[in-house]
């Protein structure tokens, strides 16, 4: 029995080495899901088998209703994102599904806190830091602050459905099944560590106040922002915006397919 070693859990553990051809690409080219576990640093990363994506955002008011007015008078409070998400977790041996389990075992640890020793061994101990998370994924999930980190939130939970149809790995000399595959799914409460809403730039126009890189998902043709104007500012001598891509060197119509289409690889 081998354990992770925490470097490479700060890195991000992952199945690659298990991995098919298909799948290595998904990796090489960024096309993956990274969870961050804040109080520990430590990450895990799956392939893109994304089956699911809803990114809602909510707005309250406090509506009050005043006599002889049809209509109530509301205050805003706040808009708040919550993301939900499920991907595909496939195996194309019975090294990558045992694999698979370990990764899955790293995620669900993921749900608990830190703790503080106090005192003794015996002695109880002090909850240090929440569960809070970070997710990354391509473009769809981003910091728009920082784009080298993932959004910062907290899930209600996770699930894991093993995918029994599609059959098992068996290990009899320990007794144990492995799937084929397992669906993992989680919603995400995101808070918001940058600047949100509207304000006036320097040239008299709304723009938004901090954000890079497009807000809520990144693209090349973003929404203006205090932040944005300055960047571009800067660079307005310096040649092309780094974010901007040259002629052809993008890959239009990439698919990421699950299990269930081409067994898993890119079209």
């Amino acid at each position: 029995m081998t354990v992770f070693k925490p470097n490479d859990l700060r890195k991000g553990v992952n199945s690659r080495k298990e991995s098919f051809s298909g799948e290595l690409d998904l990796y090489d080219e960024g096309y993956n899901l990274e969870i961050e576990h804040m109080p520990t640093g430590y990450k895990v990363k799956f392939p893109a088998y994304l089956e699911n994506f809803s990114d809602a955002f909510t707005q309250s008011w406090n509506a009050e209703d005043v006599y002889g007015r049809m209509d109530p008078i509301a205050v805003y409070q706040n808009t708040r994102r919550a993301i939900a998400m499920s991907w595909a977790v496939p195996a194309n041996s019975f090294d990558q599904a045992k694999k698979n389990m370990d990764l899955i075992n790293v995620l669900m640890s993921f749900m608990y806190p830190s703790y503080q020793q106090q005192g003794g061994q015996n002695q109880g101990a002090v909850l240090n830091m929440s569960p809070l998370l970070r997710v990354k994924f391509v473009n769809l999930i981003h910091n728009a602050k920082d784009e080298d980190k993932g959004l910062l939130g907290y899930v209600n939970g996770f699930t894991v459905d093993v995918r029994s149809e599609n059959g098992m790995f068996m290990d009899d000399a320990t007794a144990s099944v492995y799937p084929k595959t397992v669906t993992l799914n989680f919603e995400l409460n995101v808070l918001h560590e940058h600047l949100m809403g509207w304000t006036t730039g320097k040239q008299g126009d709304p723009v938004l106040r901090e954000s890079k890189n497009g807000f809520p998902y990144r693209t090349t043709d973003p929404v203006p922002s205090s932040a944005q104007t300055a960047d571009s500012t800067n660079k307005a001598t310096g040649g092309q915006n780094e974010n901007s891509s040259a002629p052809g060197g993008g890959r239009s119509g990439l698919v990421l397919q699950g299990p269930g289409g081409s067994g898993g690889s890119m079209q």
